[in-house]
């Protein structure tokens, strides 16, 4: 994640790591790939590619972003399904989202077997957070869906199928669905830091450590170790602040 395909030798290191029998998925917006990208990572054999698509309105998606290239997004999107790589799509919902966008990111897995996943904000300021996601899933009550029994991935996404739709739904709900007791998730910054969990500003920096793998393991160890149980958005206010994490 952080923009993967910013970096010109994204490519090559994505091979090295498929080198070493790992399972490696993007997260990216999706803008930056070409169609020769997106042949080499199904020859590499990318594990899967996760597209960042919050509306398909055009100008929101300009608002959103800045850019004006949801096209491009989508063209590559539908370019590696073809190709049978592994997509979903993350959708955020903040507090503009509207069942409107909603209806129509549903479309998008209507005859494709794409999961769309819902992923509710962040809520690291009292202040931001919202009842959106309730106010999505309540909304999809009125769809004939069920609970999906697949296992789709190794994140803490709950999935659900819908009645005449190849695709599937999920929900990413830190607030309303508490995920902490599955977590298995550390975050390397670009800094070369580990942090445990996204709501806890502690870090540990493993740039001293690079030329010693024993060390490096050692102190990897340890930030395991001190992983927490748990967040606390219910009752508590976390300072970190996304955009300045990357990883």
């Amino acid at each position: 994640g952080g923009e993967p395909t910013i970096r010109k030798d994204y490519l090559f290191f994505i091979k090295e790591l498929k080198k070493r029998n790992v399972q490696v998925t993007l997260t990216t917006n999706g803008s930056l790939f070409t169609k020769e990208d997106l042949d080499c990572l199904k020859e590499i054999g990318i594990d899967g590619i996760n597209f960042s698509i919050d509306t398909l309105d055009l100008k929101e998606y300009f608002l959103l972003t800045q850019q004006d290239c949801l096209g491009i997004v989508l063209d590559n999107l539908f370019y590696a399904y073809k190709l049978q790589i592994p997509v979903k799509i993350n959708c955020v919902v903040d507090d503009t989202f509207t069942m409107n966008r909603l209806e129509n990111m549903l479309m998008l897995i209507k005859d494709k077997k794409i999961a769309l996943r819902f992923i509710e904000l962040m809520p690291l300021n009292k202040e931001q957070r919202n009842q959106k996601m309730r106010d999505v899933i309540h909304y999809l009550k009125k769809y004939p869906i069920q609970e999906c029994l697949d296992k789709l991935g190794n994140g803490p996404a709950h999935y659900y199928t819908i009645n005449g739709y190849q695709g599937y739904v999920g929900f990413i709900e830190a607030l309303h669905h508490k995920f902490c007791h599955q977590c298995n998730r550390l975050r390397l910054t670009s800094t070369g830091k580990i942090k445990p969990c996204l709501f806890y500003e502690e870090m540990h920096d493993l740039k001293p450590y690079l030329n010693n793998e024993k060390q490096l393991r050692l102190h990897l160890e340890k930030a395991i170790e001190l992983k927490p149980k748990e967040h606390h958005f219910e009752e508590d206010v976390s300072y970190t602040k996304m955009n300045e994490i990357g990883g």
